[in-house]
């Protein structure tokens, strides 16, 4: 199916005719989607464009395309907080009192 995606794409002057901005080569692609699988990551925008063999991927390379090779380094993707924790570890700054007297109760440094 991938092969005629890929086919379609090229015949029609789609997503394989821009080449990509990035492409990543490493021995460990994570993608924490058992059903994607490759060694190859290939970045166009601020979006993953594909992700696949080696062989594949070479349709994306153009002549301004970043190719990196990672060797054993992991590839993985990026996480984002959406609720805010960073602004509770600043908070919690404040609830711990190691003041001395007669700001806080701490007298020695086992206090």
């Amino acid at each position: 199916m991938r092969f005629i995606f890929c086919l379609l794409s090229m015949i029609c002057g789609g997503v394989l005719a821009q080449p990509a901005d990035l492409v990543l080569h490493s021995d460990h692609v994570i993608t924490m989607d058992a059903a994607v699988a490759g060694d190859t990551v290939v970045v166009r925008g601020a979006r993953i464009a594909f992700v696949g063999p080696r062989s594949e991927a070479a349709t994306y390379i153009g002549e301004g395309t970043q190719v990196l090779e990672l060797g054993d380094a992991a590839v993985l993707p990026g996480f984002i907080d959406a609720h805010g924790h960073i602004s509770f570890a600043a908070l919690t700054g404040r609830l711990a009192n190691v003041a001395s007297p007669p700001v806080g109760p701490v007298r020695t440094m086992s206090d």
